[in-house]
This record gives C-alpha cells, sequence and structure tokens, in this order.
C-alpha cells in the first residue's frame, strides 16, 4: 500500500491509517511465516518417521537374513554330524571284520594287532560328532546374541 497528498487530506492526517495498515500486514506475515515453519516441521518429521521406518525395515531384513545364514549353518553341521557318525561307525565295524580277517594270519601278532585296533578306535572316536563336541554346533537352535 502507498499513501500520499491527496483530495482527502495531508499524509500526516492519515497515520493513524498508516500505523493499522502496517500492523495488520506485519501481523498477516507473521502469522504466514508460522504457517510456514508449521508445515516445514510437519514435513520433515514425516520424512523423518519414513526415515526410521526405513532403518527399522533393513534391520529387521537382516536380522531375518542372518538368523537364515545361521540356520543353515545348523544344518549343514547337522549334516556333517550324519556323514562323520556313519563314518566313524564303518571304522567300528571295520576293526572286527579286520581282526577276524587277520586272526588266521601268523604274520600278524596280537599285540600289533591290539596296538592297531586301539589307534583305529581313536581314529572312530575323533570322528565321532558326539565325542568330538561337532554335535554342540547344533544342538541348540541360533540365536543372534551367541555372535
Amino acid at each position: 500500500m502507498t499513501w500520499q497528498d491527496d483530495d482527502g487530506g495531508k499524509l500526516e492526517s492519515k497515520l493513524s491509517e498508516i500505523v493499522a495498515a502496517v500492523i495488520v500486514a506485519g501481523e498477516r506475515e507473521f502469522r504466514e511465516n508460522l504457517r510456514k515453519d508449521e508445515e516445514r516441521l510437519e514435513k520433515e518429521r514425516i520424512e523423518r518417521e519414513a526415515r526410521e521406518a526405513e532403518e527399522r525395515a533393513e534391520r529387521e531384513r537382516q536380522r531375518l537374513a542372518r538368523i537364515a545364514e545361521l540356520n543353515q549353518m545348523r544344518i549343514d553341521a547337522l549334516l556333517e554330524s550324519g556323514k562323520l557318525m556313519r563314518q566313524a561307525a564303518e571304522l567300528r565295524a571295520l576293526i572286527p571284520q579286520v581282526r577276524e580277517a587277520l586272526s588266521s594270519h601268523a604274520d600278524v601278532d596280537s599285540q600289533s594287532l591290539g596296538e592297531w585296533e586301539a589307534w583305529a578306535r581313536a581314529e572312530a572316536d575323533k570322528l565321532d560328532p558326539v565325542l568330538s563336541g561337532q554335535i554342540l554346533q547344533h544342538l541348540r537352535a541360533p540365536t543372534l546374541d551367541q555372535e
């Protein structure tokens, strides 16, 4: 708005009108700035909440992926236990078969055969997942706090 001397009077006579118009314009500007600030803050809040939700979703995805990985490792260890258990059982089954087969061989003395049996049993025990402790890799369900 602009004011000047005119037929309605001199500028000095319009001071109260001018002051009122300036106050109204200032109040309007003040309220507009408040509204813009509220809109900006609301937009920032919405963006922050969306970012936090995305971060939570990503953490959950990573957690689930890690649990799946740990479960697969547990399955792999279980399969390995089965393989080792079979190998240990095969060695244990082999010992009496070898004893039987060599019992008629005069060139194999009982002390050598006994030492071999002890060694073969020890090797079977090393393979045995229960005796070796390998079974502990899959005995309990995995948890993320075990890492």
